[in-house]
């Protein structure tokens, strides 16, 4: 059997969809007892791009009896389709192979170039491909028929069969499959699909394929995947995990909060520390004469009996909250300043003073930036000791007048007070206001002055020995807050208390 007489070349009667594979069946009835494997292979991405590769062997016998294939096989058409096309080449058997490969950009483009292969209403039909996403998964489900029920009819049409006279691909197949038997015989067709991301069955991405005969039924193919970043999966446990955290975090603080009820239930009242003898015991705060509803008369007009209780004063930096001169120190520090400790305590004890404001002490120190900036950023890093603002509200729950002094400088003294609802320690002295620090009398005088309240009648509560030595000279009931206590043997003249909790202890 022969191809038509007419001097028509392949590139010329064949469509640009057709001549891979219609080139190769006219090879393998043209020439006998030949064998054509066809496959088409695609690869998606995750992102739902992708690549479609045709390959089309023929068997050793084919590439004996065909030595001009690529003289005959003209494909610039398909090229300039975005086809790449590779070969003809030899297979290691000695056959023919030919590659053409395209690629599509998204989901919506796979059907178009499958029809590119054999047509729209080809073999390779009602192909979708769908992605969706979710944080750290990306789902890819495609579907579709492969369809070679029509046999032989699949590769041609009516324009082609015109062009061949009348007969499908230049031949008669029934006369030729009566020789040399069924077409599907001769034709291998394998159709597959890889998809990334993993299945029940595998975690490395996932294929799925058919090898239908020529003019056996349709055959639906479909395939789903999950794919998982793994740094997004990561970081969801990680996320999962905080949340976790959180929750138990926060049933142990709602624990910790229902103990301390309960037991503050059970204790009725604050006693003051044993040595502070000249206040009645226990010291009842709800009790305690107070400066609002005193008599006058008396030292500083208030009305007395003799001493009573009638103010706690706090140190505001030492105790409410850590000193802040350590935290100056780094931070000052680790904003490129070249000085060392004892310089910097020195720029900070004058502005305490109130001899150098704070825009001065930030470009004293070496410090460069908004001075309004630095303050935040620095006031950041200064914490409230743990226990006192509860400790502060349960003093005002008993009815007791809460007054502070500290030796900083009042903006921050304001800000930090204001930040912690500070507000209703009332007065809250700043040495640089009073232009002294203690333990000058002058920064308690300023005290005084604001309440009105005899220092006979303050209790106050300092971390620092020499601020409370002067206080115990002016009169006042002295405790000193100290986290290290020393040797019963050497212990000062003053009330010790290691936390706040400490004021609370039954007698």
């Amino acid at each position: 059997m022969v191809l038509p007489a007419r001097r028509t070349t392949l590139s010329q009667v064949f469509p640009p969809r057709l001549r891979l594979l219609t080139c190769a069946l006219v090879a393998v009835f043209v020439l006998g007892a030949c064998d054509v494997d066809i496959t088409v292979d695609v690869d998606v991405a995750t992102n739902g791009s992708g690549v479609v590769e045709v390959q089309v062997v023929l068997d050793e016998e084919a590439a004996q009896r065909i030595p001009d294939l690529q003289s005959q096989l003209r494909l610039d058409d398909l090229i300039a389709a975005d086809w790449q096309i590779v070969g003809p080449d030899e297979t290691p058997d000695d056959g023919i192979e030919v590659r053409a490969s395209k690629t599509f950009d998204g989901p919506e483009q796979l059907q178009a170039v499958l029809d590119e292969i054999t047509g729209p209403e080809g073999a390779l039909r009602d192909f979708t491909l769908s992605r969706s996403t979710e944080f750290a998964q990306v789902d890819l489900d495609l579907a579709g028929t492969v369809d070679l029920s029509r046999g032989l009819a699949l590769f041609t049409d009516a324009e082609l069969v015109e062009a061949l006279d009348g007969r499908p691909l230049g031949i008669d197949l029934d006369a030729l499959e009566a020789e040399i038997g069924p077409a599907a015989d001769a034709v291998d067709f394998t159709f597959r699909v890889r998809l990334p991301g993993s299945t029940e069955d595998s975690d490395e991405g996932a294929e799925v394929s058919v090898s239908p005969a020529l003019g056996d039924p349709p055959v639906p193919v479909s395939l789903s995947t999950t794919d998982e970043d793994a740094l997004a999966k990561i970081l969801r446990l990680v996320g999962f995990a905080a949340a976790a955290l959180a929750a138990v975090a926060m049933l142990i603080n709602v624990v910790i909060w229902t103990v301390e009820w309960r037991r503050r239930r059970l204790v009725p009242d604050i006693l003051t520390p044993e040595p502070v003898r000249p206040v009645p015991a226990p010291m009842a705060l709800a009790t305690a004469g107070s400066v609002t509803g005193a008599s006058p008369g008396g030292s500083g007009g208030y009305g007395r009996s003799g001493p009573r209780l009638a103010l706690v004063v706090v140190d505001a930096n030492g105790v409410l909250y850590e000193p802040m001169l350590g935290p100056l120190v780094t931070f000052v520090k680790a904003r490129g300043s070249t000085l060392d400790r004892s310089e910097i305590t020195a720029l900070y004890n004058e502005a305490c003073e109130g001899r150098r404001s704070i825009a001065e002490l930030w470009a004293d120190a070496g410090v460069s930036g908004d001075p309004a900036e630095l303050d935040v950023a620095f006031l950041s890093s200064v914490r409230v000791r743990s226990g006192a603002i509860d400790f502060v509200r349960e003093l005002r729950r008993r009815g007791m007048h809460v007054a502070a002094i500290a030796n900083t400088v009042s903006p921050w003294s304001n800000a930090l007070r204001a930040r912690d609802g500070l507000a209703d320690v009332e007065p809250w002295v700043s040495s640089s206001d009073a232009g002294v620090t203690s333990p000058h009398p002058g920064l308690y005088e300023a005290l005084r002055r604001a309440t009105g309240v005899p220092f006979e009648d303050w209790l106050i509560i300092h971390a620092d020995l020499e601020s409370l030595d002067a206080a115990k000279t002016l009169g006042m009931s002295t405790v000193w807050f100290t986290r290290e206590l020393p040797p019963a043997n050497q212990r000062p003249p003053h009330a010790l208390v290691a936390g706040f909790a400490d004021f609370f202890k039954r007698r």
